[in-house]
């Protein structure tokens, strides 16, 4: 009546061996997940990578700036105001 059978005796491949077709895609499928999360692992550390990269240049251009603000002020405040001598400088002489 049915011609497909149920279960019987496990296929042998030509060395009279039993052939593990099961256990075969079962490490096909390890394998592709393993290449896999690789894969992803490997994009998720470059790119957080390439963006300590570019967040570093801009934090070093952003102290640059203040840097360069901060000498301009200076420089300018001690332009306009007149030129004093320290009062703990008063009355001593250089010394070498």
């Amino acid at each position: 009546m049915n011609d497909v059978p149920t279960s019987g005796p496990p296929a042998q491949d030509p060395s009279g061996q039993v052939a593990s077709g099961a256990r075969r895609g079962g490490r096909l499928v390890r394998r592709t997940f393993l290449i896999a999360l690789a894969l992803v692992c490997g994009g998720l550390l470059t790119s957080g990578g390439v963006e300590l990269l570019f967040r570093y240049r801009e934090s070093v251009e952003a102290i640059g700036a203040l840097q360069r603000e901060m000498a301009q002020l200076s420089f300018s405040t001690r332009r306009a105001s007149p030129k004093r001598k320290s009062p703990n400088l008063r009355g001593k002489a250089p010394t070498l």
